[in-house]
């Protein structure tokens, strides 16, 4: 009976042990995706030392993962609807999007909508940095939808 509860409380020490070495090393995975920042701020800055990057790029590599995912709706092509949604959005301190919405509206919602849902499904950011502190940034992007026409027309 003895050895069985020092086998229980062996067994109890080593697995609290063993959870928590292992949740110290997913914080620290998730340390590597701030960027090494000293700490991070909740207060959402509109001008700061160094921008967020999109993998590693600037804005400019995100407007081409925007124009690969992006899909102008079927009915709108259909019915000639176009313009240019502009999103607001932040890339908080820990590098993801949050707080997506529409800035200025293109006029039809299923564009607006399809806009707001690829910004929102944005991979991972770096996030902006004042001082070697993490601080989340804002940012507007336009998003044009402009309808080329019907390429194979019948007659």
């Amino acid at each position: 009976m003895t050895k069985s509860i020092c086998l229980y409380t062996f067994f109890v020490i080593f697995f609290t042990f063993t959870s928590r070495i292992s949740a110290q090393e997913r914080t620290n995975s998730s340390d590597s995706v701030t960027n090494n920042c000293i700490a991070n701020d909740t207060i959402v800055q509109l001008v700061v030392e160094k921008d967020a990057q999109f993998q590693g790029g600037d804005l400019l590599k995100f407007r081409k993962y925007i124009a690969t995912h992006l899909r102008y709706p079927t009915q709108c092509i259909q019915k000639n609807q176009q313009g240019k949604v502009l999103i607001i959005f932040v890339v908080n301190w820990d590098g993801k999007i949050k707080d997506v919405a529409v800035f200025k509206s293109s006029g039809y919602s299923e564009l607006d909508d399809e806009a707001v849902k690829v910004v929102s499904f944005s991979p991972v950011w770096t996030p902006a940095k004042n001082k070697n502190v993490c601080v989340p940034q804002q940012l507007i992007l336009p998003v044009v939808f402009k309808s080329l026409g019907i390429i194979n027309k019948v007659p």
